[in-house]
């Protein structure tokens, strides 16, 4: 190769490598607009909205695991995980409950929130044990749908229980103010 078509290689190279740095850095730039940053503009400054579809999820989930009929492993499994990723929705109870307090009391508040996230979890998680035994002295077969219907029945109720809360929930998210507050108030001089 000469030294001028080496050169001229070597600068299509840097501008092939170059165009397509660009390419990769506009791309991923649209898919963080496209992918990251819708959701994060629709769920970032609201409290109640992420809440009602996780819940929603769970509930579609746990509805379709027992009463629709089985298809496959796989999906039961996509079900579950679907369940799981729905229960994440419990975490901005954490944020709820510190936008209405006071700042000095926000990790007492998520104290409080815990516990009671603690002992609604224990009593939930103990309901369907219990059904079963009742399930099984009532004369429904073991190890059957019906039992696990019957069993997951207060799972079910929970969870419309908390759609409805959360639906009659305030948006708690704090408002922007124009106003300067005491944290961004020029102090005055005093004379």
């Amino acid at each position: 190769m000469t030294p001028l078509r080496a050169r001229s290689f070597e600068a299509a190279s840097v501008v092939v490598a170059r165009t397509g740095l660009r390419m990769i850095q506009i791309n991923e730039s649209a898919l963080r607009i496209s992918v990251f940053d819708c959701p994060q503009r629709i769920f970032a400054q609201r409290r109640k909205l992420p809440i009602l579809i996780g819940i929603g999820i769970q509930m579609l989930a746990l509805s379709l695991l027992l009463y629709s009929s089985p298809v496959n492993s796989t999906l039961d499994i996509a079900l579950c995980f679907l369940f799981g990723l729905g229960n994440s929705a419990h975490m901005p109870a954490f944020s709820t409950v510190g936008d209405v307090v006071e700042p000095d009391r926000i990790g007492t508040s998520a104290a409080i929130v815990n516990g009671m996230m603690f002992i609604v979890g224990g009593i939930m998680i103990s309901r369907p044990g219990v059904r079963i035994g009742l399930g099984l002295e009532a004369g429904v077969v073991p190890r059957s749908l019906e039992l696990a219907q019957f069993a997951s029945r207060p799972l079910l109720i929970g969870i419309a229980a908390a759609f409805v809360i959360a639906l009659l929930m305030r948006e708690t998210y704090p408002a922007r103010s124009l106003k300067p507050g005491p944290s961004t108030a020029v102090p005055h001089e005093i004379d």
